[in-house]
């Protein structure tokens, strides 16, 4: 059976993949601020589980919390296929759409009044103060943060698989980190994993093909 073959309304090429980077960025930013800001509904709490309770609240995990971001940007540019990029690319962006979509019908929020922070002067400390202040407590369920870094380290499983072991290891350290900075519940972690395995399959479990738009092959010509 011949493979379906998909032309993309944009497709990330060597010469302008740093820009649509970006972008999709950006784009990713605007969906989750909206619902953390300006939700519909008011969110509710979940029970903490014997597990949540266990993980003891430490603050200089902040930094391995933060670093979703250069595993995610990183995962991106060391991918050199382009079909696999551009489908880990619209994978990532239907995540986001998903992940928004559910914050903003049901937020679920977590209780951080429990867990102050010592205003003892450090980086850390003023750090994570400004993150709480740019990040509400909603957008818990499911982790958009867990989601994403899984996603992106399932990049390698489709090519230079020897850094896989590395980005899904760091992927879930940053997991670990959600719950040892009082970001997420447990259950968070597992629906942000459940997530990623979801869109993994919807977007590299069918046999598609990507191609370039006719407007940039021509233009990839001349």
């Amino acid at each position: 059976m011949a493979k379906k073959i998909i032309t993309l309304p944009f497709f990330a090429k060597r010469g302008n993949k740093i820009i649509i980077g970006i972008i999709a960025g950006i784009f990713s930013s605007m969906l989750y601020l909206v619902p953390n800001h300006h939700g519909i509904f008011e969110p509710t709490y979940l029970t903490m589980s014997p597990i949540d309770k266990w993980f003891p609240f430490m603050p200089w995990t902040v930094w391995i919390y933060c670093s979703e971001y250069f595993l995610i940007y990183s995962a991106f540019f060391l991918s050199t296929n382009e079909q696999n990029y551009n489908r880990f690319l619209y994978a990532f962006l239907f995540l986001q759409v998903f992940s928004a979509t559910i914050f903003m019908f049901h937020p679920i929020t977590f209780p951080r009044e429990l867990f102050p922070l010592v205003q003892d002067g450090s980086l850390t400390t003023r750090f994570f103060t400004h993150l709480r202040t740019v990040d509400a407590p909603t957008n818990c369920l499911p982790s958009l943060h867990v989601s994403s870094c899984y996603l992106s380290s399932f990049l390698f499983i489709q090519e230079k698989r020897r850094l896989f072991p590395i980005y899904f290891g760091w992927a879930s350290l940053i997991g670990i980190s959600t719950l040892t900075t009082k970001q997420h519940y447990l259950a968070d972690v597992i629906a942000g994993l459940g997530s990623a395995l979801l869109v993994y399959w919807l977007f590299y479990g069918w046999k598609i093909q990507y191609r370039t738009p006719q407007w940039l092959s021509a233009q990839s010509k001349n």
